[in-house]
Parts: structure tokens; C-alpha cells; sequence
């Protein structure tokens, strides 16, 4: 059986495999931590903290002690031994100025800290730090948000500053006087650096500054400001060398859009345009430039900062002051129907803007948030480009030529750019968290995310059918909610969810993971076909005996409302066969035959064959 993802080598230490069972069924990790034992975990904790106190903290909360031959007080001074460590590299990381880091470690302490029981087993160090609640988490985070305007990083600063003052993440205990003066002093930086869209924010939640701008009323961009906007917009050319085809060699070209966030040279634009930049599978030449609007003729050479495949945003720097900058913080204001424009290169024709109306929010094409979709002029080459109301404020990064969406254009809306900014100027590949789970928004009258699908290699301390209500005291209401908070998250941190079970209301605590490049492409890998139906289809399914035709032959139990199987007419109750499942990792997309008797068609016996995107959403 293959092993991946960040939980394989607890797994690997402290739980044994299953048996394979026969008609091409995968082995399913029994993920269950009564068998722990405290020799094993202390080698996990050598490698991984985290994952060590994910499983203490099960065990603690759980009240069940593993092994007689173990005393629970022997679990309980590893736990204070292990929260003391933490406790400490945050003092440590303090100390060297690492301020990400240290409010990563304090989150995972907060975490441990919101049950009863694991905050009154904290060591005196590690309580202390935690003792303020969230109000102390805002402080640290206002001091990262410091640090980078110090170290000029304006860009995502003010990203930074907007998430934390405007977001509300903070709760009640966020609205001190400290908080109050710290909207001061950003209001401040928000006109020194022509931010307005986040000095009327801030300026909206106290008493109005002079020289904040106020919006206009109009709802046309007008014309004078359209040349401005435009300067800010660059064509991105990537350069891949000749490509050969039937013998023949050809110019192999990428023309994308950009756009400035800063007076430093960095430019936003899509992952995919400079793709062949940064992808470790590419092997030929690529070479990006990034050529202005005044100047068509410049080829200005550019490298690649921070790049994030999942959002589809990458982050350029360039030795090229820009005439206009972007502001990209602030509050989201894009409504259906909401007037827009869109800047960038089409079909190589630099300093083409194209109006329309937002048509639609909140479609779900990427595997991780959601997208605007736009009733406006796009094409190949706008991808990139900023898309901008009608006050030239930047709502949307335009991503373009999706073949299965002819006709249609999308944004990644401005919030997304906003959170994954701070992450992008780091540098280097944006690895995000995630939980190996597969959710659904709660039906109408319901509360909580329902848990559809757990990837194998996952612990089963949140199993199928539960509903996760909050995660850190944040309420969820939708899937996003969960995504959103998931962004200002690493792996490795620990975070707290309330879960509804069978059992009713319990405090799970889990370690934040590595997520794949291709969750559900891993999952196939190393699932059993039965679980399988569920993320690939939409069936809740149990199976039956083999037959003389078929090893896999299936019941189905349930069918998820608006999946695969309800669209395929499939419904509770149909016999079905699994004749094949094939993926297809070069395409993109798992190919599912089946036999099947539609009760809604007599239970006639018909052979169905499926193919399902391996990009889904909402696998976290």
C-alpha cells in the first residue's frame, strides 16, 4: 500500500494496517489511537511535535488511558513535557524576530487550551501565554503585520492590517483601546500609501480622519481614470523555447496579464501563466518577461516570488517602478449585477479594457474557495489582469480559457488575493494546511459542515456523517467559512473543532496536515473502491456479495444531492456493479464504469460510464 501525506508516520508508529481484502479492494488504515503506546509516541514527538500532542490531547480528552501497564499520570506528564517544549520555542522564536512562527506555536497552545481539561494540564509557562484568549493572538498579528510595513513590504502589511481590523476575527475581545489605536495608526499608512478602500474602513469604524477619501457615486469607471489604471497593468510573456510537432518546430509562447501591488516591481498574476517557471516537471527552456503598456517593445526580465498552485495566483518581481499600484486590502464590495472592468492582454492586444457585470458569486471551479463569475469580453491572455468596479478598485484577478466553460469568464475574488498576499511575498511554493476531510454545507435547518469523505491515511477522530460547528470558537455556517480560516493557517499547527456526532457536542483536537497537490488523486491511490464512491460519485453505499459477473457489486444507501450519482439519475435503493475504475493523472479526471438498475427507470439494467474531476472542492 502506498503511504503519503503528513499523517502517514504516526500512522506508520503507533497503528496497524488491515488485512487487503479481494476483488481489487485497498487496505484501509485502522485509525484508531487505543493502541498507542507512550515508547512509540515519544519517537513520533522527536519528528513530530504536533502530531504527538494531536494524539495526547485524543487520548486526555477521550479519558481512556491506552495500557494498564501505562498510568494515565505518565501520559498527562508527557502532555506538560510537550506543551512546556512548545511553550519555549515560542519565547525562542519571539526572541529571533520569527513572528510567524511564534504565533503559529502560540495558536497551537490556544487550541490545546480550549477545553478544560487540557488547559489545566498546561505546564505554568505555557498557560500564561495563552491566559489572555484571542485578544494576545490579534496583538501578535498586528506585530507580523508591523514588521513587514518596517521592512517595506508594504503590499501585504496592509493586507495584513485589513484581515485583522476589518475581518472582525478577533471577537469581543479584539475591541480594546490597543485595538482602537492601532486602526489609528493604519488608517495613517492606508493614506500615505493611496490605499483607499482600507482607510475608509478603518475610517468607518471610528471617527472620520481628514483626507480619507470617500466613494464616488458613479457607476462608470470614467474615462481619465482608465489610462491610469491601465499603466499599472503589464503583459507577461513566457518563453518556452520550440516546440516540436510532426517534425516541425514553433515559437512556444504564454501571454498572460499582470498587474502591480506595489511601488517595488512585485506583479500579481496566475499560477498558470508561469507554471513552466516554477514546476518541478518541466524540463525545457522557460524564460518570463514582463512588458509594459508605455512601452511595447521592452522585454524586462522578471522572476517568480511566491507562487500557490491551489489558488492559482503567483506573485512576479520586477526592475520596473511601476506608474500605478493596486491596493489590494480592504473590504470585498462586489454584488450580482455590480458593474466591472477588466485590463489585460487578449490575444497579445496589450491595453485592452472590457466592461460587463458580475453574473454570479460564489462558484465553486477551484479546488479550494470559491470564484466570481463575469458577464465580460475575456479571453486567453486576460489571465492575470485585474478585474475592477466602478471606483478602479481591484475586486478579482481574471482567470480565463477554462475549454469546459466556453464562453464564460471567472475571478479569484479580492479576499483570496488579500489572505494568500502576506504568504506570496514569503516566497516560494504556498503548502498549505488541511484536515483529509471531504465536507458539505449543512442543509437548511441544519448546523454544521457535515463530514462526506475521510482520506485513509487520516485518523478517525472525526468520522463520517459528523458535523463540525466551529473550529478555534469561529462559528461555520458554509464550507468557505472553514476554507477562510484555513488560509491563515500552517501545517503542523494544531487547531480545535466542535463536533456533533451520534454521541452529541465533543472537542476534537487535530494536527494541521500537508495538503497534496491532488487530494483526491491520493486518496484513490490508497482508498478501498466502497469508500471511494462517496467523494468520486456522491453514494453512501454497502456492499454486497460478489456475483459470477462482478467482485464489486454495491447497494446504494444514500445519494448526496446535487453529486455526480443524483445527476446520473442514480437514487437510494439501485444495485450497481463497479465494472472499472481507471485514473487519469495526465488529464485530469478518474473514469468510473458501472452496471447499474435504475429504480426510476423499471431497474433496467444499464452500463454508465463517469468521468469525475480530480480538482473537487471542498476537500479540506
Amino acid at each position: 500500500m502506498k503511504r503519503g501525506g503528513a499523517a502517514s508516520l504516526a500512522l506508520a508508529l503507533i497503528l496497524p494496517l488491515a488485512s487487503c481484502a479481494s476483488g481489487g479492494e485497498k487496505p484501509r488504515v485502522l485509525e484508531s489511537y487505543s493502541g498507542a503506546k507512550l515508547a512509540e509516541l515519544r519517537s513520533l514527538a522527536a519528528k513530530e511535535p504536533s502530531r504527538a500532542l494531536e494524539v495526547l490531547a485524543s487520548l486526555m480528552l477521550s479519558g481512556t488511558t491506552p495500557s494498564s501497564l501505562e498510568p494515565a499520570a505518565g501520559w498527562r506528564a508527557f502532555y506538560s513535557e510537550l506543551t512546556a517544549a512548545l511553550a519555549e520555542r515560542h519565547a525562542a522564536e519571539l526572541a529571533r524576530g520569527d513572528l510567524g512562527a511564534a504565533l503559529s506555536s502560540w495558536r497551537s497552545l490556544a487550541a490545546l487550551a480550549s477545553d478544560p481539561g487540557l488547559r489545566d494540564a498546561l505546564p505554568p509557562g505555557a498557560a500564561s501565554l495563552v491566559a489572555g484568549g484571542a485578544a494576545t493572538g490579534r496583538v501578535l498579528e498586528l506585530e507580523l503585520a508591523e514588521s513587514k510595513w518596517k521592512a517595506g513590504m508594504k503590499a501585504p502589511a496592509l493586507a495584513e492590517a485589513s484581515r485583522i481590523l476589518l475581518d472582525g476575527q478577533g471577537g469581543p475581545e479584539g475591541a480594546t483601546a490597543e485595538s482602537a489605536a492601532a486602526r489609528e495608526t493604519w488608517l495613517g499608512r492606508a493614506l500615505e500609501a493611496g490605499d483607499g478602500n482600507l482607510a475608509e474602513g478603518l475610517a468607518s469604524q471610528g471617527s472620520p480622519v481628514a483626507g480619507t477619501p470617500s466613494a464616488p457615486k458613479s457607476l462608470e469607471l470614467a474615462p481619465e481614470a482608465v489610462s491610469v489604471l491601465a499603466s499599472g497593468v503589464y503583459t507577461i510573456r513566457v518563453d518556452r523555447g520550440i516546440k516540436i510537432e510532426q517534425g516541425l518546430g514553433t515559437p512556444d509562447r504564454v501571454l498572460g496579464s499582470g498587474f502591480a501591488v506595489d511601488d517595488q516591481g512585485h506583479i500579481v498574476t496566475n499560477y498558470h501563466v508561469i507554471a513552466s517557471e516554477v514546476d518541478p516537471a518541466w524540463e525545457g527552456y522557460s524564460r518570463v518577461t514582463v512588458k509594459p503598456a508605455d512601452d511595447p517593445d521592452a522585454r524586462i526580465p522578471a522572476r517568480v516570488i511566491g507562487w500557490d498552485p491551489l489558488l492559482d495566483l503567483a506573485l512576479l518581481k520586477a526592475d520596473l517602478p511601476p506608474h500605478h499600484a493596486f491596493a489590494i486590502s480592504g473590504a470585498a464590495s462586489v454584488l450580482q449585477g455590480s458593474r466591472i472592468y477588466a485590463i489585460g492582454t487578449p490575444a497579445g492586444l496589450e491595453s485592452t479594457i472590457t466592461s460587463g457585470i458580475v453574473s454570479a458569486l460564489g462558484r465553486k471551479l477551484l479546488g479550494w474557495g470559491e470564484v466570481i463569475q463575469v458577464d465580460a469580453p475575456l479571453n486567453p491572455g486576460n489571465s492575470g489582469g485585474p478585474l475592477v468596479d466602478a471606483e478602479g478598485s481591484v475586486v478579482g484577478v481574471v482567470f480565463a480559457g477554462m475549454p469546459e466553460y466556453q464562453g464564460l469568464s471567472f475571478a479569484i475574488p479580492r479576499a483570496w488575493l488579500a489572505r494568500d498576499l502576506p504568504a506570496l511575498f514569503e516566497g516560494g511554493r504556498i503548502d498549505h494546511p488541511w484536515l483529509g476531510l471531504l465536507l458539505a454545507d449543512p442543509p437548511k435547518g441544519r448546523e454544521g459542515l457535515e463530514v462526506v469523505y475521510r482520506h485513509p491515511l487520516v485518523p478517525d477522530t472525526l468520522a463520517v456523517g459528523d458535523r463540525i460547528l466551529a473550529m478555534d470558537g469561529q462559528a461555520l455556517g458554509r464550507v468557505l467559512d472553514l476554507e477562510t480560516l484555513l488560509l491563515d493557517r500552517k501545517p503542523g499547527e494544531l487547531v480545535s473543532l466542535r463536533v456533533r456526532g451520534p454521541g452529541g457536542d465533543r472537542l476534537v483536537i487535530r494536527a494541521l496536515g500537508s495538503r497534496p497537490e491532488k487530494p483526491l488523486e491520493n486518496a484513490i491511490e490508497n482508498d478501498s473502491h466502497e469508500h471511494l464512491l462517496s467523494p468520486l460519485l456522491g453514494l453512501r453505499v454497502i456492499k454486497l456479495p460478489p456475483s459470477a459477473l462482478s467482485w464489486e457489486n454495491y447497494s446504494i444507501l444514500a445519494v448526496r444531492p446535487g453529486s455526480i450519482g443524483d445527476e446520473a439519475g442514480l437514487s437510494e435503493g439501485d444495485p450497481l456493479a463497479l465494472r472499472s475504475l481507471e485514473l487519469k493523472k495526465k488529464e485530469g479526471f478518474a473514469l468510473l464504469q458501472i452496471l447499474v438498475k435504475k429504480r426510476k427507470a423499471g431497474f433496467l439494467e444499464s452500463i454508465i460510464q463517469l468521468p469525475v474531476n480530480l480538482d473537487i472542492p471542498d476537500f479540506l
